[in-house]
């Protein structure tokens, strides 16, 4: 089960313009998931993640919309990920030149968090999934650096197998294995611990973040990532 607990020192919060504006709940604390052991032969899509890996929306204390549910399991091999969006009008959109603002999931991991550090190191990585890339619309994996400044939008497609699934009316469904060497110091059997972020991007929905909203440094603060400790 989900549990908050006290949370460190963090970066402020943005100021407040005008009328003073409360601290977002989902900032005061600092959340713990488990995330459940799935069969070690989901290797590659498709599969089917149980209720346990679906990520709780911790979003939703300061009324940030929800329109997707988003499950991450693991194996000893790397970590399963899939994730629903409903809601939509028309059909997901990206562009592979800049991914960070495509329609899809957009998922940040650190494999050895200490829960402290303000930067992410050499264990971070960021992907985003997407279900329809381009013109043709194909859907891919891509990863971008993590940058405090910078274009952050300048990826590289990951020889990883995406599946998605696009409805008529633009509701979706995708589902992605990334393996351990996609995820440096990933090793359960030494580190029972990561910390990861989430944000479903959607032009037509909005954005439904993990916790935060972009308005804090989530983007590149690996302290404002949830740890998730990887259970039996």
């Amino acid at each position: 089960m989900p549990a908050a607990v006290p949370a460190p020192a963090v970066p402020t919060a943005p100021a407040a313009s005008g009328a003073d504006r409360p601290v977002p709940a989902a900032f005061l604390a600092r959340f713990e998931v488990d995330l459940p052991r799935v069969g070690d032969d989901l290797l590659e899509p498709p599969f089917d993640l149980p209720p346990a890996a679906e990520l709780p929306h911790f979003g939703g204390l300061d009324d940030l919309p929800r329109f997707a549910v988003v499950k991450v399991g693991w194996t000893p091999a790397g970590l399963a990920i899939a994730c629903r969006v409903e809601g939509k009008s028309r059909k997901p959109e990206a562009s592979a030149k800049a991914v960070s603002g495509g329609d899809g999931l957009h998922l940040w991991i650190d494999t050895r968090p200490t829960g402290t550090s303000h930067r992410a190191g050499k264990y971070c990585r960021r992907f985003a999934l997407l279900p329809r890339v381009g013109r043709v619309g194909k859907p891919g994996v891509y990863e971008s650096p993590i940058m405090k400044t910078g274009d952050a939008s300048v990826a590289e497609p990951l020889p990883i197998p995406l599946q998605a699934t696009v409805e008529r009316g633009g509701d979706y469904e995708l589902a992605a294995f990334l393996p351990a060497e996609q995820l440096p110091g990933f090793d359960p059997s030494r580190s029972t611990t990561i910390a990861l972020h989430t944000v479903v991007t959607d032009g037509e929905l909005g954005s439904q973040p993990l916790t935060v909203s972009e308005a804090f440094p989530t983007a590149h603060d690996p302290s404002l990532w949830t740890r998730a400790a990887l259970s039996n």
